[in-house]
């Protein structure tokens, strides 16, 4: 589930992900991953 509402800047501190290099650190993207479910369960609850 996403948030088309809610832009963002991509900061690498942020990133949950331990490698902190992105090919879109600062770029403002549109919309902000809120929820992933796999397999009817909840994966991933963001902020």
């Amino acid at each position: 589930m996403f948030d088309a509402n809610a832009a963002w800047r991509v900061d690498p501190l942020k990133l949950k992900s331990q490698g902190r290099n992105s090919p879109f650190l600062g770029y403002e993207l549109p919309a902000r991953v809120r929820a992933t479910i796999v397999g009817g369960y909840l994966a991933y609850e963001g902020r």
